[in-house]
């Protein structure tokens, strides 16, 4: 994936108008992206059209027609000479692949209208982003081909006001790759001359939606079509997503029903995910995997990574001993098990007894009081390996069920953008849990188990997932890797490392509890690099890799000759500074500056309760109580340091 992290990262890519001069003669040169993009479980071959049963269950409004006495604008157009010129007759392919950012998406240099410099694509409300020939859109409706954008359609309207020629019965077609749902409000919508979120508000009426489907029913991987014959030879179109829908595109096309030869094909789609739930796929970070070289893994410290299981385990008596004592465990631990399949971050003697069926099984709260799972201090995680343990032991399929049901938890949270937010459902009341957490290493973690299961590595084999779970590993797993090249934190256009929180939708560094303030982490991005050393070094993944490693090296990161060494256990010495001088040592702070490499601490907000400093350069002037209580420098860099120079990094 060729992108750059832009600080509000909108990242996008392009367009291809199909079709000609006035008499509108198709160009079958135009083609879809062919880049690999990493879907969800299931790639569908065949076509979805709305105007008949299809999986996707979708039905179109309307496809009552409308004529007008207005008479069609020019086709010529005012591009960009690099791009292909603009149609109003159609057909028209949007391929999104040589978009630089949303606003030159919407901008007239990239495409206009026929008849005049405006921008032929005007957003209405929202903002698209845009990746590797990928539109996300989260929330956000645009119009295409509207003549006049800023005047807002009614059911008064008297004609038409855009430049496509919908006089004859049309198609518009385009490739879900992925969709989340976010709220109660999960519709995409298309509307004809309509700029508004209301159907009625239209020249057409009511009939002007021409088509809605929520995003949930949509399938991964299949091309939807919408047939209609509503609008009129000066029409626009407008796409929409409700305020808890997004839907990611791989194209959009427009044409004729008569003429459907420059249309991409359902196979086309389907392939994009069936070529990237291979083993030697590739995902939008990375073409061309199958080919890309692998590092050796000796040595990688992701590898010691999901270990903590392990002294969960009884090691009292014999093996009968053991595995008896081990299922009681088990047994209790799934009693524990929320709805959902997830676990709280308890302590393992929490699983010495079983539920007793009033007790809260977690700590957190999302809306309607829901009990929330988490990924947060290897939670989830562990009682996964635990039960896939004791499964593998056993042979009882309850253990098995319940590790399933755990990883249904885990791939389900995962954001569409392809990052782990630190619980699930969403918090209420404490958003930071909602973002993006690398914090804890909670995200690479997440990866390190999703790999360690595709690999089939012991206690993760056998039967222990289903087929269907193993696809969407694969698929998540790309996913995961793709927010990762993608929330890379630049500073003066190089690439650097993370944040240990990042926005879902934007990849911006975000902060947490009042003293965890938005950085980049010498800490959380050890693990994030060494997971992408797991993975084929393409090009975009080894350079994302290499600027990691880079930035640890850099004398400006690095401390010499310097320990983080902690204040011994009982001491009450609050003039001591754990930053210690050591001759050969090399220390890394846990948090640095997001747009500089200047180590910083951080006490409580003078606000908070114990009351605290705020951010610092010096550990000594923030508060005793945060200077002991949390660990802000180390050796972190020093693992992965030495792992790479062993491969040649």
């Amino acid at each position: 994936m060729k992108l750059m992290h832009l600080g509000v990262a909108l990242f996008t890519t392009s367009l291809i108008a199909c079709g000609g001069g006035s008499g509108g003669s198709s160009n079958n040169s135009t083609s879809s992206s062919s880049s690999s993009v990493p879907g969800s479980a299931s790639s569908s071959q065949g076509t979805s059209v709305s105007s008949s049963s299809s999986s996707a269950s979708l039905e179109p409004a309307s496809s009552s027609s409308s004529s007008s006495s207005s008479e069609p604008v020019s086709s010529s157009s005012s591009v960009s000479s690099s791009l292909p010129s603009a149609a109003s007759p159609l057909p028209l392919l949007e391929n999104f692949n040589d978009v630089v950012d949303a606003d030159g998406f919407f901008s007239e240099g990239y495409k206009s209208l026929s008849a005049s410099n405006q921008a032929f694509y005007f957003r209405v409300s929202g903002t698209p982003l845009f990746s590797d020939g990928r539109m996300r859109l989260p929330a956000a409706r645009f119009t295409l081909g509207n003549t006049q954008p800023e005047t807002t359609s009614a059911a008064g309207d008297t004609q038409t006001q855009g430049e496509l020629d919908l006089s004859q019965a049309y198609r518009i077609s385009f490739c879900v790759l992925d969709w989340e749902v976010t709220g109660s409000n999960k519709n995409l919508q298309l509307y004809v001359d309509n700029n508004t979120s209301a159907a009625a508000n239209s020249i057409h009426g009511s009939s002007s939606r021409i088509h809605q489907v929520a995003v949930d029913t949509l399938t991964r991987g299949e091309r939807v079509v919408v047939e209609s014959s509503l609008g009129s030879a000066t029409s626009y179109l407008q796409l929409r997503t409700e305020s808890g829908a997004v839907v990611v595109l791989d194209d959009l096309w427009i044409g004729y029903q008569a003429d459907t030869s420059t249309e991409p094909s359902a196979q086309s789609c389907a392939g994009y995910l069936v070529s990237s739930s291979s083993s030697s796929s590739s995902s939008s970070s990375g073409s061309n995997s199958s080919s890309a070289p692998m590092l050796s893994q000796t040595n990688n410290p992701v590898y010691t990574e999901l270990n903590n299981y392990k002294s969960w385990l009884s090691s009292s008596g014999d093996a009968a001993a053991k595995l008896a004592a081990d299922k009681t465990r088990a047994d209790n631990m799934i009693s524990w098990q929320l709805p959902h399949g997830g676990f709280y971050k308890f302590d393992v003697s929490k699983y010495n007894n079983p539920w007793n069926g009033s007790e809260s099984r977690s700590d957190w709260r999302g809306a309607n009081n829901v009990e929330l799972g988490t990924i947060d201090n290897d939670a989830t995680v562990s009682e996964l390996l635990f039960l896939a343990d004791v499964y593998r032991r056993s042979g009882d399929s309850k253990y098995r069920d319940a590790a399933r049901r755990a990883m249904d938890f885990i791939l389900t949270m995962q954001y569409a953008s392809g990052g782990w937010p630190q619980v699930y459902p969403a918090r209420t009341g404490t958003t930071y849990s909602n973002h993006v957490t690398f914090n804890d290493d909670a995200m690479a973690r997440v990866l390190i188990l999703l790999d360690q299961s595709q690999k089939a590595v012991a206690p993760l084999d056998g039967d222990l997932f289903s087929g269907e779970q193993l696809s969407q590993i694969e698929a998540a797993i790309n996913k995961g890797v793709d927010f990762i090249v993608n929330a890379q934190i630049e500073q003066n256009g190089v690439k650097t490392v993370w944040c240990a929180q990042h926005d879902p939708v934007t990849y911006v560094p975000r902060g947490a509890r009042s003293y965890e303030l938005p950085s980049k982490s010498g800490k959380e991005s050890v693990l994030v690099v060494a997971f992408l050393m797991t993975r084929p070094q393409t090009p975009e993944v080894e350079a994302s890799v290499k600027a990691a490693l880079a930035w640890y090296r850099s004398d400006s990161v690095k401390v010499a000759n310097t320990a983080y060494i902690k204040r011994s256990s009982g001491s009450t010495d609050d003039s001591y500074n754990p930053i210690q001088p050591q001759s050969g040592s090399t220390m890394w702070y846990r948090f640095y500056d997001v747009d500089a490499d200047t180590g910083f601490f951080s006490g409580r907000l003078s606000t908070d309760n114990p009351p605290g400093t705020g951010k610092q350069y010096d550990i000594m002037e923030i508060e005793p109580e945060r200077r002991y209580g949390y660990e802000w420098g180390g050796d972190y860099g020093t693992k992965i340091l030495n792992y790479a120079q062993s491969v040649g990094y």
